[in-house]
């Protein structure tokens, strides 16, 4: 759902590699009969992109990248891929990394100048964007522990009690989620219908508490007679599901701090004005569910 405007906005400001190449600046195009697609990079080392086969969409991918002259390396959302990088003028060609074959990239005319101002203006777009939405879950301090009752998924807390006490919290209830893009379903007769995905879940509370889960599937068996989606569908083999209490605080340039009631901890940030969270250490970024249902609303509308 986050596309080229506003939401993509929201994925350009990233920390910068420390080797980028003005060299490569511009918006490359690739085209061939099954697939298609572009690449923007940045001289700050920040790129976007997007490769689609033919009737299938997605939503740009956006990170930092760096070059050493012969290789491109990428990074997104925690993962990280090395290509072999050969530059001819205005034809760009990738290989290797998680390429099945090398792809031809060629630079539109002008593109170098005009992606840098695009991202500036984006930039400043973005930050009155975060501006507004960072109000919109606002914050406060924690004078003292207080229970809230159990609500849905989330449990009853038996260690309400144990807080930070003057930590900065959040006023109300926020919820971030994600999901994997890979689907899952009970063989017929071993579970209920239906398909499933992985899902985390970050359940912020205003009493200075916070309740995790997880749900992890794990499959390798393809249904016979079922359309496959894009990213696959598989028979369910194994279902985890992890879930845990513990106490937070949030720090002025919303980075957090996550205890947990086993002892564990966790350290994390808020991004992009407090819609998203990115867990570095376990690769998890996930949205906060007022943005996500708000930046759907956008979508459908536009799809109208």
């Amino acid at each position: 759902m986050k596309m080229m405007t506003a939401a993509l906005a929201a994925l350009l400001l990233l920390a910068c590699p420390a080797v980028a190449d003005d060299s490569l600046a511009g918006r490359w195009v690739h085209r061939s009969d099954f697939l298609a697609g572009w690449i923007v990079l940045l001289p700050d080392g920040r790129y976007w992109s997007v490769l689609t086969v033919p009737g299938v969409e997605q939503a740009p991918e956006a990170g930092t990248y760096e070059t050493d002259g012969s290789h491109l390396t990428i990074r997104s959302g925690g993962n990280e891929v090395t290509y072999d990088l050969e530059v001819e003028g205005d034809r760009m060609t990738l290989s290797g990394g998680n390429l099945a074959q090398p792809l031809l990239y060629e630079r539109e005319p002008g593109s170098a100048d005009r992606v840098v101002e695009e991202a500036r203006q984006a930039d400043a777009t973005k930050a009155r964007e975060d501006d507004d939405w960072r109000a919109r879950f606002p914050l406060a301090r924690l004078e003292k522990p207080y229970s809230i009752p159990a609500v849905g998924e989330v449990g009853g807390d038996e260690g309400w009690q144990r807080i930070f006490e003057g930590a900065t919290v959040f006023e109300g209830p926020q919820t971030y989620v994600s999901f994997t893009t890979t689907e899952y379903m009970y063989r017929p007769g071993q579970g209920p219908a239906g398909r499933y995905k992985g899902d985390s879940k970050w359940y912020f509370q205003s009493n200075g508490r916070v309740f995790l889960t997880s749900t992890r599937y794990v499959g390798s068996v393809t249904p016979p007679d079922v359309e496959q989606p894009f990213w696959g569908l598989y028979y369910i083999e194994n279902k985890s599901t992890l879930a845990y209490w513990g106490r937070y605080r949030i720090a002025a340039d919303d980075t957090f701090y996550v205890e947990l009631d086993d002892g564990s901890t966790l350290d994390a940030t808020f991004l992009d004005g407090r819609r998203n969270l990115w867990w570095e250490k376990g690769g998890d970024r996930c949205g906060n569910v007022t943005w996500e249902q708000w930046a759907l609303d956008r979508q459908m509308e536009k799809n109208r």
